[in-house]
């Protein structure tokens, strides 16, 4: 494995991987090393309800790193799709120290929203689509950067019912070939309709 220590690889998360997200599971017997940015080399791309860093872009990443044994980087591969669809390489980090991430091509998003922090976590909060903020969720004609690539999507439902919000999460996010943000509330709804995996 490259980026050893021990043995054991150091991996770079920056999506639903991170501490408290829903395939945070697999890591469950990985150590943290710590929170980590990356250099400012790479784009963070919204792919659906997941999310893809790509080489060649000019934003710090920011994530976690986790020292990993072989049957998690085995697991991880295999969330991943791992080489067929994300590709596990290794990036530096801003403070110089060489991980593995897990990236998709600049093909693989052509035309996806970019998140210019850098940031997932603070991304999603800031574009939640929830009812109240469901003037944030509305595609325009020439694109909103809260969804994805203009695409225009159906507004949500006005009802503050769990099922209303789940119902348009699953027919708008899941659904569409692009996707959109979710609400914490509707994340697990987005995250099961998708067959993609998540990083």
């Amino acid at each position: 494995m490259s980026n050893a220590t021990n043995g054991n690889a150091r991996v770079f998360v920056y999506g639903t991987l991170l501490s408290g997200e829903p395939n945070h599971r697999l890591l469950a017997d990985a150590e943290l090393v710590g929170a980590a940015r990356t250099e400012p080399d790479f784009d963070l791309v919204r792919r659906g309800a997941f999310l893809a860093m790509i080489a060649g872009g000019a934003t710090s990443i920011a994530g976690e790193v986790y020292e990993v044994d072989r049957p998690t980087l085995d697991a991880l591969d295999r969330l991943e799709g791992h080489p067929r669809f994300y590709r596990r390489r290794a990036v530096r980090l801003d403070d110089g120290g060489e991980v593995l991430a897990y990236l998709l091509t600049p093909d693989q998003v052509r035309g996806r929203p970019r998140i210019t922090s850098g940031d997932w976590r603070r991304a999603r909060k800031e574009s939640s689509c929830s009812p109240a903020a469901s003037r944030r969720c509305r595609p325009t004609p020439g694109g909103d950067p809260a969804s994805p690539s203009g695409s225009r999507l159906p507004s949500p439902p006005q009802a503050r019912a769990p099922s209303a919000i789940t119902r348009w999460s699953e027919a708008t996010v899941g659904g569409a070939p692009s996707g959109a943000a979710c609400s914490r509330a509707a994340v697990s709804a987005c995250a099961g309709s998708s067959a993609a995996s998540y990083t």
